[in-house]
């Protein structure tokens, strides 16, 4: 929902209900670290249900939008923590995506890419205190034009995006893609060289 102009998040949690007869749902609170002062947008929740992933453009940042993590802990959510400089940029990362086994995908528009917001995956390490890889998710679902919104199902083979790439029917579109082959090089080397591995999809 956004007040006065500035985007913030409400959680219901796993306990809200949906009352039929208003067509509303109920038992919805506002998270604590919502501000008048800047937007918080964009959510996504881990499987668990115990970490929000935002973006938010909050003082202290890289960039314009930056991604923060909340979590939650006896109940309580706690004040959002920068995903720092790996995923990070002086840009902007928006639209945030938890896929079932845990990885991440984001857009961006500040790291090494093929034109304005690109789609990246990250990989956390076993224990998710560190980045195993960050890789751009390659052409043709990434393009010169916005990419973002990205969703798969469990065994990512199908999925969908929203672009505003050429040959579209208006502004933004959805797009629907089907895996064929995913390598397994799409990762960043140690000196911040892309190796974008080639997808090739539908």
């Amino acid at each position: 929902t956004t007040s006065g102009g500035k985007a913030i998040l409400h959680y219901a949690g796993t306990r809200f209900r949906i009352s039929r007869a208003e067509d509303i749902l109920e038992n919805i609170r506002p998270l604590p670290f919502n501000s008048a002062d800047y937007s918080i947008a964009n959510p996504a929740m881990d499987i668990s249900e115990t970490i929000i992933v935002f973006a938010s453009d909050m003082p202290g940042g890289y960039g314009g939008t930056d991604l923060y993590a909340s979590y939650n802990i006896n109940g309580q959510w706690t004040y959002p923590v920068n995903l720092g400089p790996k995923i990070n940029t002086k840009g902007d990362e928006m639209f945030p995506y938890f896929h079932v086994d845990s990885t991440l995908y984001f857009a961006s528009n500040g790291h090494k890419g093929i034109g304005g917001l690109d789609i990246y995956e990250v990989i956390y390490s076993a224990d998710r205190t560190d980045i195993d890889s960050l890789a751009n998710v390659g052409y043709p679902i990434n393009s010169e034009a916005d990419d973002f919104g990205l969703i798969l199902d469990d065994v990512k083979r199908t999925g969908f995006f929203c672009s505003n790439r050429a040959g579209g029917k208006g502004g933004f579109d959805l797009y629907k893609l089907d895996v064929l082959k995913i390598s397994s090089s799409r990762k960043l080397t140690a000196e911040g060289e892309d190796m974008i591995g080639k997808v090739q999809l539908k």
